[in-house]
């Protein structure tokens, strides 16, 4: 979409992404307009131009059906212990992001990356038992309820509840050693012909996703952290791994470890 949007941004008015640090970028390229006058958390914003307006988690998703007899991993040094105890089992049954395809997936993976060590033990484990990778989470979400795959790692956890609600094939589990959060945002194109309708509709959206009875009335998550949680924050720290060279070494060390 980043991508789409840079060749031709007169075409749009609103861009929508869960991709922080593309959307970040954008706006440090000069394709967001400035808005003001927006009551926003400092937190929750960038330069007047970016902003957000969910907090959503990266979870593991299970089948319940394949995790019947096995214990639910609460980390990822849990689900590392279990695909290496049963690696026979797992062999073929796990999906994760193609961080090559995905803007959320890339930001998800350079995340828990900058954050330890474990994620690239988990990579290689994952990968030397043939995972399979996915553009989207409602791909792998839909492997895990049908059962051609038994486990996927960090899919968005807001897809999934909403699955959940729909089919109970799935138990979703938020990651007790490092949750990672993002938060979906909103800018506004500097090339948009319709900047005054563009603009109610930010302001509505956001009014909307901060009122305190956001969770009873609307379907998308509101823009609440509750205490003790933490997002990946809106700062030009964002923007590390999008440096060509960043990137290249980056991906070049994850199918390393993803694709034996």
């Amino acid at each position: 979409m980043d991508e789409i949007f840079r060749k031709s941004p007169e075409k749009y008015d609103i861009i929508i992404s869960s991709a922080m640090d593309l959307q970040l970028k954008l706006v440090n390229d000069g394709y967001a307009k400035k808005i003001n006058q927006i009551d926003h958390p400092n937190w929750a914003k960038w330069r007047q131009s970016l902003f957000a307006f969910t907090i959503e988690p990266a979870a593991i998703v299970l089948n319940k059906k394949a995790f019947k007899n096995i214990a639910i991993p609460k980390t990822r040094q849990d689900l590392i212990k279990e695909l290496r105890s049963r690696s026979t089992f797992f062999r073929n049954k796990i999906g994760t992001y193609d961080v090559r395809k995905s803007g959320l997936g890339y930001l998800f993976a350079t995340q828990d990356a900058r954050t330890s060590e474990t994620f690239w033990r988990l990579m290689e484990v994952m990968g030397g038992l043939g995972t399979k990778l996915y553009c989207c989470s409602g791909d792998m979400i839909d492997d895990l309820v049908s059962g051609k795959i038994a486990v996927a790692y960090n899919v968005l956890g807001s897809y999934a509840e909403a699955r959940k609600k729909k089919s109970d094939e799935i138990e979703i589990i938020l990651p007790a050693d490092f949750p990672t959060n993002m938060m979906r945002t909103a800018l506004v194109s500097n090339s948009s012909s319709r900047v005054k309708t563009s603009e109610t509709f930010i302001r509505h959206l956001l009014n909307t996703q901060t009122e305190k009875n956001n969770d009873k009335t609307h379907s998308l998550p509101p823009l609440f952290l509750k205490p003790g949680q933490q997002t990946i924050i809106l700062e030009p720290a964002l923007m590390t791994y999008l440096d060509k060279l960043k990137r290249k070494t980056f991906i070049k060390e994850w199918e390393r470890a993803i694709i034996q």
